[in-house]
């Protein structure tokens, strides 16, 4: 399917007090389908009624509209990057696809491939800005600075691989790249700065991992190692393997989690596996997406399963009538006592009874694992001292008495399964 470009839409940005949930597909190598998957992700939330826009990253190798079965858009990301207008909505373009629209990216643009500090937090911002429910970010391959702050600039990550080694062995090397990006920040500030640095040099042979950093900053300075370890484990991508083989055990993106969780002490995670389909490839050579020429080929099956899981635990779903902070407390002395079940239960029950979602829990505290620890997934949550710092910090947000008692009792349930495991 193609869509004649000459009707452009230009729109000015709203902004929300929210704004759209933010949503990163990036990865180590070239080639592994991370177009193809911010794409089909992007529809198929487009289809169940989200207000979506897919912003193509891949600066200088830009090619999502052609995915979509679109010719070039008159306008793209080298007219608002030069100014040549000045909101990033309007160069927004509708898409076959009710419900999404495009930024497209523009090609073979050198100045474009390497954005200006500048020039990358303006876009930042104006994507912020944009009044949509969600904005799929398609980004470039590879580990370039400009790559690993648009994926931590958003609040869901999704690094995408496929099951041969030099994928499996590039993505690693993203994931730790982009999570040592992510401690550059906090690590500026002092004390935290000058515990890192001492902790470097109390260790003559090096660091081995992100994990032995945090426990070595906690032994000088208790505070400055609580700080550096929050923002460790609020580093949670998600990773989907592709073209898998119908017949291969497909093993690679957990083993690829369980060593991230280890070495980096952050919750990295197998989202989800898509198979490989010769769907795909018919479907590009006609010119259209595969979820809309081949509605019931496997591979769209599978990311429709992804996708509307994704939707459906995504932990920044907002209430439409979040309640008022007397209302709140009022609420909080009708918490039940702390029982003999499950304490992840417990702390999900006292949210749900406060009126409160999940989003605006995390605003509270910016722990990403809440809906993690609530569903008492112990092998998805980073170690234990983090687990500790969390569950005391979302019990004291939601204002439950027994915070000790309950913190324990989370720590023998989060002990017995991880002896078990």
């Amino acid at each position: 399917m193609t869509m004649d470009s000459s009707n452009a839409r230009p729109r000015a940005p709203t902004p929300i007090e929210s704004g759209p949930t933010l949503w990163a597909i990036g990865g180590g190598k070239g080639g592994v389908g991370k177009s193809l998957v911010a794409s089909s992700l992007a529809i198929r939330f487009a289809r169940q009624g989200q207000r979506c826009v897919l912003v193509d990253l891949d600066l200088g190798a830009a090619n999502a509209h052609s995915l979509l079965g679109m010719r070039p858009p008159p306008l793209n990301l080298a007219h608002f990057m030069n100014r040549r207008v000045e909101t990033l909505a309007e160069i927004l373009h509708p898409t076959p696809f009710e419900n999404l629209e495009i930024a497209a990216g523009a090609r073979a643009t050198l100045d474009l491939a390497n954005p200006k500090h500048s020039q990358k937090e303006r876009l930042l911002r104006q994507i912020r800005t944009l009044d949509f429910d969600h904005v799929f970010l398609d980004l470039s391959a590879g580990c370039a600075f400009n790559v690993l702050d648009f994926f931590l600039a958003a609040g869901q990550r999704i690094a995408v691989l496929i099951p041969e080694a030099t994928a499996i062995e590039n993505t690693q090397h993203f994931l730790k790249a982009a999570f040592f990006r992510s401690l550059r920040q906090v690590a500026q500030a002092e004390p935290l700065r000058s515990a890192i640095e001492l902790a470097l040099e109390s260790r003559r042979d090096g660091i081995r991992s992100a994990r032995q950093l945090v426990e070595l900053v906690k032994q000088i300075d208790a505070e400055a190692g609580m700080r550096l370890a929050r923002q460790a484990a609020a580093f949670a991508p998600m990773l989907v393997l592709n073209q898998v083989h119908p017949t291969a055990p497909a093993e690679d993106a957990s083993q690829i989690a369980l060593a991230c969780r280890h070495y980096l002490a952050a919750s990295v995670r197998e989202r989800g596996r898509l198979p490989r389909d010769e769907r795909v490839r018919d479907a590009i050579a006609r010119g259209t997406h595969v979820l809309e020429a081949f509605p019931g080929s496997g591979f769209a099956r599978a990311i429709e399963t992804l996708a509307d899981d994704l939707l459906a635990r995504k932990p920044d779903a907002l209430l439409s009538t979040p309640p008022r902070r007397g209302e709140i407390d009022a609420r909080r002395a009708l918490l039940p006592p702390l029982g003999n079940g499950d304490p992840g239960a417990y702390l999900r029950g006292c949210r749900e009874r406060l009126g409160l979602s999940l989003a605006e829990v995390y605003r509270e505290t910016r722990i990403r694992s809440l809906g993690q620890i609530e569903e008492s997934l112990y092998a998805e949550l980073p170690d234990e001292s983090y687990v500790a710092a969390f569950v005391r910090q979302y019990a004291q947000t939601l204002g439950i008495p027994e915070v000790d008692r309950l913190t324990t009792r989370y720590l023998e349930s989060y002990r017995t399964a991880v002896v078990a495991s």
